[in-house]
């Protein structure tokens, strides 16, 4: 990688989380309480060596195959691994030593496998649940009106810990379409927040990317999955 892409990915990284920060103050919201997830899918290794030099400690992949490649190389570094990409039931032995985070949950046969998995290997998977908050046939993620039924039955698995919610925005221009959906999602995090207050901890909500973050900022996500602005065009 030459030096004029590294300094580039250090002056995105400093761009984006300036422009994050700025947003949620407007919001009336602690920048703290917001996490960028740097995506790095699609991009080389060296390009999340170059955002550790500056600064950047969540990433997130989509695709178990790239990220066998991929996330061994930093395992002496001090990140926090995303998955991101909808999780096949045959990949799921690769999770724990990959990731930190599984942000894709939608399915309880997958939980079983991943609290099995997991079990075996003495640790607690930490989850986000996918929810398909705009009923769009080409996302993955549950049907809200499920996912109650779904987090109570996730709560009686022992290896795994339920942190929170994840869903995609609308594939839409319409930036009311959006907010719409984004409202949504807060509002039925923090109804199943209430329903299970005590047993699930206070959720976070993963919602929003390079197109739409300023939105998301703004009707509660906690987590930003953000590519292209930091990363560059995929290729």
């Amino acid at each position: 990688m030459n030096t004029t892409t590294i300094q580039q990915i250090s002056d995105s990284w400093k761009r984006t989380s300036e422009n994050v920060a700025s947003i949620a103050v407007k919001a009336r919201r602690s920048p703290d309480d917001i996490t960028i997830v740097a995506v790095s899918k699609q991009k080389p290794a060296e390009y999340i060596r170059a955002g550790i030099d500056a600064g950047i400690r969540h990433f997130g992949e989509n695709k178990i195959q790239e990220a066998i490649e991929k996330l061994p190389q930093f395992k002496n570094d001090k990140i926090i691994r995303h998955c991101i990409g909808h999780v096949q039931s045959n990949k799921v032995r690769f999770l724990p030593e990959l990731f930190d985070l599984i942000q894709t949950l939608d399915a309880m046969k997958t939980a079983h496998k991943i609290d099995s998995i997991f079990r075996e290997n003495n640790a607690v998977a930490e989850v986000l649940v996918q929810v398909n908050i705009s009923y769009d046939s080409a996302k993955y993620g549950l049907d809200p009106a499920i996912a109650s039924d779904f987090i109570g039955e996730l709560l009686t698995l022992s290896n795994i810990k339920c942190r929170g919610f994840m869903t995609i925005g609308p594939n839409t221009d319409s930036r009311d379409e959006i907010r719409k959906a984004f409202k949504k999602m807060f509002a039925l995090s923090e109804n199943i927040y209430q329903q299970f207050r005590g047993k699930l901890s206070t959720p976070e909500l993963s919602m929003g990317m390079s197109n739409d973050y300023d939105i998301a900022i703004q009707e509660g996500a906690t987590f930003l999955r953000m590519g292209q602005a930091i990363f560059g065009e995929r290729g």
